[in-house]
């Protein structure tokens, strides 16, 4: 994606840097890639399952779909972010 060869970019520079450097942006770098798996395991599912409603023949059900996935993804990263825990 655009945002990660950016990072991969900014990554390659630091490590000219030095040492020290490179091993905070290998930290950063790390907890990016694991934060984000949700991500994307999200979209991946979100695509599966629009795909799989486009394939039964379903192409009104999908808006309907894509707004009950809208509000599932704005519920979670509420809780997410919002919980006390």
């Amino acid at each position: 994606s655009f945002i990660f060869s950016h990072l991969s970019f900014i990554f390659l520079f630091v490590e000219k840097i030095g040492e020290a450097a490179l091993a905070v942006s290998n930290i950063i770098r790390s907890l990016y890639v694991f934060l984000r798996m949700p991500v994307w395991g999200f979209a991946a599912a979100s695509n599966t399952l629009v795909s799989y409603v486009i394939g039964q023949g379903h192409s009104r059900k999908v808006m309907p779909l894509l707004l009950k996935i809208i509000i599932l993804h704005a519920h979670s990263s509420f809780y997410y972010f919002c919980s006390d825990e």
